[in-house]
């Protein structure tokens, strides 16, 4: 299989604006792959990086290529690179840790100090996935059988996460666990905590579409945040483990208010905000234990045997999958005020 010499790519600027530009195919280094995209899906930082060039607060000069959610085809690698078939279908892991400061040479890989990931930082978002083809380090790919569904496989890094959050709780068996969210982040981790076998698991949804993706996907205590504190507090006793998922302050204070005393919360956010006292009060007076959770670790390869494997079904959360050549309509979707949970785009070839 050869690549063309040239391909499309999404390009965001802050002068030139969200569009599909021409350039040159990467080459692979001896210890890369070349790959050719068959399917992405756009998450809250893709998103709000396309809301950033649009309306000009984007914070760097060059061009920037969105998404790390991505599943691909091989077309070449480099002569260091074992393992691989040319037109096999792997799931990509967007994490290149540095494998040299303390925390990777201590198998936290989660906590390097350089990491690199395709999208997280605008520093490095050039590495972004949403291209005809793209390079990556042989060890971020995880092949798959040909029979896995691409859409689902988009889904990995996503999952992964939701993962990473409930082993930042520590052991649900047994635990009644609080998760809020009311996007991809929060229903994946209220499904990832009812795998782990928690006692019961309650999710807090604010929208009619929510609750509904939230059934689909078999989650059946749901909670409306739109219901009254007083229901809400009869619903929400005894809750061991509360996880909050979309990182807004609001929410945080609900899991701090309905987490026994004792209990843990676990915060997950790629937002800076201002925490009031009134939260810092919460976790002294119920001397609660708060917990951070940022970017995953070994549990890429667990999420990529989920899917494969089909133990989960995570259907309900596509919302739409648009052609490549429509990739500028997907974020315009995705940041409508229409009701979307995973907007994914898919390759030409498909």
């Amino acid at each position: 299989m050869l690549a063309p010499l040239l391909m499309s790519s999404v390009s965001f600027h802050p002068s030139a604006g969200c569009q599909i530009i021409e350039q040159e195919v990467p080459s692979p280094s001896r210890s890369q792959v070349l790959l050719k995209l068959v399917c992405a899906s756009l998450n809250a930082n893709d998103i709000d990086l396309y809301n950033d060039t649009v309306s000009g607060r984007i914070k760097t000069n060059t061009s920037i290529t969105p998404c790390h959610e991505a599943c691909a085809t091989v077309v070449s690698y480099g002569d260091l690179v074992e393992g691989f078939d040319v037109g096999e279908l792997v799931a990509i892991n967007p994490c290149r840790p540095c494998w040299h400061c303390k925390y990777c040479l201590n198998d936290q890989t989660h906590l390097c100090l350089d990491t690199i990931t395709t999208n997280q930082e605008l520093a490095y978002a050039k590495h972004g996935m949403l291209s005809e083809y793209f390079v990556v380090e042989d060890y971020q790919c995880y092949p798959v059988g040909p029979e896995c569904d691409t859409h689902l496989l988009s889904l990995c890094a996503a999952l992964a996460g939701a993962l990473h959050r409930t082993n930042r709780a520590g052991p649900l068996l047994g635990k009644r666990v609080l998760v809020s969210g009311s996007n991809a982040n929060g229903l994946l981790t209220a499904l990832a905590a009812t795998l782990e076998a928690a006692e019961k698991v309650y999710y807090l949804a604010d929208s009619e579409h929510t609750i509904l993706t939230a059934m689909q996907l078999g989650i059946t205590n749901i909670v409306d945040t739109r219901l009254s504190d007083t229901h809400k507090q009869e619903i929400l006793s005894d809750i061991d483990i509360a996880i909050e998922t979309s990182g807004s302050t609001h929410l945080l204070h609900d899991c701090l208010y309905y987490v026994s005393r004792g209990g843990r919360v676990v915060y997950s956010s790629g937002k800076q905000d201002n925490v009031s006292i009134s939260l810092l009060y919460l976790i002294a007076q119920k001397e609660l234990e708060l917990r951070g959770a940022t970017q995953f670790d070994g549990e890429f390869a667990k999420a990529v045997d989920l899917i494969a494997r089909q133990e989960v079904n995570l259907l309900p959360l596509i919302t739409t999958s648009v052609p490549f050549e429509e990739s500028i309509s997907a974020f315009e979707l995705a940041s409508s005020k229409r009701p979307t949970i995973k907007v994914l785009i898919s390759a030409r070839n498909e």
